[in-house]
C-alpha cells in the first residue's frame, strides 16, 4: 500500500479449480474467492493454503440464483455476493446474502432493488457496515451509467447522497471491483487502462493531490499472548512536519496489553515509517484466541488518509489446566460432596465426565 509496488511474497497460489476468478474479500485470517464456476474458494491468509472447511460450493449459489458471480462482502456473519447476468438477453442484477456459518443462502439478506436502480451491470461491492457500494461497469450502447451507486445496508434501499457519479471524468470507464481500509479513500479498479483509481469517500471526487498517503499495517498475521505485536504506520511520500498520530487500541479475549495504551504515536518530519510495538498480556489461563486492532488517525489535512486500522490474532499459549477432585466421605444415607478445582481457572467451559464405582 505504501509503495504501491508488487509483493510477490504475499500472492497466492490458486486450487485448480479456481482458475477464473472475480472478487476477493478477507477478514484478517480467510481470503475468500468468488468464481465464474460459482464456488466461493476460501484459502488461510497466514498459510496461503485452501480451507475447504470454510467454503460455499458451487450448488448453493446455483440453487439460489446466482448464476454470474462477481465480488463479494462480508460483515463476519454474512457474505454477500454481487451477481449480474443476462439469461435470455435480458440483464438482470442483485446481491445474494449467504450464511458463513451454515453456506446456506439467506433471502431476507438480499439486496432486490439494483434491477430497478438502473444497477444491473453490477461488479465490485464494499460496505463500510452502513452503507452498500456498487459498482457498474455500464454500457453507453445501452444508455447504462458508468458510477458507484450506494444502498442503505438496514434497509437495501438506494441512497443517492452517498453515490459516485464522477468515474467517467477521472477516465475511469469500466469499474470493476472496489476497497476501502474504512479510512478517506475508495479505491476502484477499471477493467480497461489496467490502473487503480482513488477517490474521497467525504467528496466522492478523485483524488488528485500529491499530499502523502499514511497506512497502518500488522508486521505478523498472527503474534502469541505475552509477546510483542509490532505495527508499522508507514506515508508515501516526504513531509516535513512531525505527525502526532492519536490511537484507539481494543482487543477481544487474550488481546490485552500487559501495560497502559500508548494514546499516541509519533512520525518524525521526513521519516517514511515508524514502528509501534505493544507488549500482550500472558494471563496463563488456556482460552479462546483473541485479537488485537489498532487504529490510527490524524486530523491533518496534508495527509490523505486519516484513519487506518490493523488486526491481529492473538495466539493462546497456555496448556490445558489441572483438574483434582479430593477424597469425600459422608454418613450413609447423606449426600457426599466433592470439592472439584481447576487450577489455573480456565477461559474456556469446561465440561467434566464422572462415574460412581
Amino acid at each position: 500500500m505504501a509503495t504501491k509496488a508488487r509483493d510477490s511474497d504475499k500472492d497466492f497460489t490458486l486450487a485448480a479449480g479456481n482458475s477464473d476468478p472475480r472478487g476477493i474479500f478477507s477478514d484478517g485470517t480467510t481470503l475468500w474467492v468468488v468464481d465464474l464456476d460459482r464456488t466461493i474458494y476460501a484459502y488461510t491468509l497466514a498459510t496461503k493454503a485452501r480451507d475447504t472447511s470454510k467454503e460455499i460450493p458451487a450448488a448453493t449459489l446455483t440453487a439460489s440464483g446466482n448464476t454470474g458471480p462477481n465480488d463479494l462482502w462480508s460483515d463476519g456473519t454474512t457474505l454477500w455476493v454481487s451477481y449480474s447476468d443476462a439469461p435470455g438477453n435480458v440483464r438482470t442484477g442483485k446481491i445474494f446474502a449467504y450464511n458463513l456459518a451454515t453456506k446456506a443462502h439467506d433471502s431476507d439478506k438480499d439486496f432486490n432493488t439494483l434491477q430497478g436502480a438502473g444497477n444491473r451491470r453490477n461488479s465490485g461491492i464494499w460496505s463500510d457496515g452502513t452503507t452498500m457500494w456498487v459498482a457498474n461497469n455500464g454500457d453507453s450502447r445501452s444508455n447504462e451509467p458508468i458510477k458507484i451507486f450506494a444502498y442503505n445496508m438496514a434497509t437495501k434501499r438506494r441512497d443517492t447522497s452517498k453515490e459516485f457519479n464522477t468515474l467517467v471524468a477521472a477516465g475511469n470507464d469500466s469499474p470493476l471491483g472496489l476497497w476501502s481500509n474504512g479510512g478517506d479513500i475508495l479505491w476502484v479498479v477499471d477493467q480497461t487502462d489496467n490502473k487503480i483509481y482513488a477517490y474521497n469517500r467525504t467528496s466522492r471526487q478523485r483524488f488528485t493531490s500529491t499530499a502523502p498517503l499514511l497506512s497502518l499495517t500488522a508486521d505478523a498475521a498472527s503474534v502469541e499472548e505475552g509477546k510483542n505485536a509490532v505495527f508499522t504506520v508507514s506515508i508515501t511520500a516526504a513531509h516535513t512536519d512531525t505527525l502526532t498520530l492519536p490511537l484507539s487500541i481494543s482487543g477481544t479475549g487474550n488481546g490485552t496489553l500487559s501495560g497502559t495504551p500508548p494514546a499516541s504515536v509519533t512520525l518524525p518530519a521526513s521519516a517514511s515509517s515508524v514502528k509501534l510495538t505493544l507488549n500482550l498480556q500472558d494471563n496463563e489461563r488456556d482460552e479462546e484466541d483473541g485479537s488485537l486492532s489498532v487504529t490510527i488517525s490524524s486530523s491533518t489535512t496534508a495527509v490523505l488518509v486519516r484513519t487506518a486500522t490493523a488486526t491481529v490474532r492473538v495466539a493462546d499459549k497456555d496448556g490445558l489446566p489441572v483438574l483434582y477432585a479430593p477424597n469425600a466421605s459422608a454418613g450413609e444415607g447423606s449426600p457426599v460432596v466433592f470439592n472439584i478445582t481447576l487450577t489455573p481457572a480456565s477461559g474456556k467451559t469446561v465440561t467434566m465426565e464422572y462415574r460412581t464405582i
